[in-house]
């Protein structure tokens, strides 16, 4: 998304290089993935480390994105349409869709364009091991659906019992 403001203040190299960056998410289907990433994200609240991951994700996403417009316009280019594009005013949109909301993010993405290489951020030991619990409940959880349904359901008893001789 390129607001109308971001193009008033650009040149014809810094737009050129702002387009090179937006058609590199669209090539890819960076839109999608990140969408699905936060739909993840919402349906699993049992798992904050998706959380982490989701945002891992749309950061590797800016920096391919501006992998691809520095090799193709130029890192100086880039740099400075990066520069015009993180300056106040950013539109409130920008902080929601775009790599500015997240200070982090835009560090990286500057190191980056600087040549320097971009480290990952693990996640915090309590999202892990409360994802961890998640993943053990629910896991728990759809067996137990599971079993309940063969107990009650008398033509799935079967399944018990080949499971019971599989044990065995």
């Amino acid at each position: 998304m390129i607001s109308d403001g971001l193009i008033a203040r650009c040149s014809d190299d810094e737009l050129a290089a702002v387009l090179e960056h937006e058609a590199e998410h669209v090539r890819v289907r960076d839109p999608l993935r990140i969408f699905l990433c936060r739909i993840a994200v919402l349906r699993s609240l049992l798992m904050p480390v998706l959380a982490h991951l989701a945002q891992r994700a749309r950061c590797d996403a800016e920096l391919a994105a501006d992998r691809r417009a520095a090799h193709r316009i130029g890192p100086a280019v880039l740099a400075r349409a990066l520069l015009i594009a993180s300056a106040p005013p950013v539109p409130l949109a920008a902080d929601v869709i775009s790599g500015f909301g997240d200070r982090d993010m835009l560090e990286a993405r500057v190191l980056q364009l600087e040549g320097a290489r971009v480290a990952r951020r693990r996640p915090a030991r309590r999202a892990i091991a409360i994802s961890a619990g998640g993943l053990l409940l629910m896991s728990w959880l759809v067996v137990s659906a599971f079993l309940a349904s063969s107990l009650l359901h008398p033509g799935c008893g079967w399944i018990l019992r080949e499971c019971s001789r599989l044990a065995a």
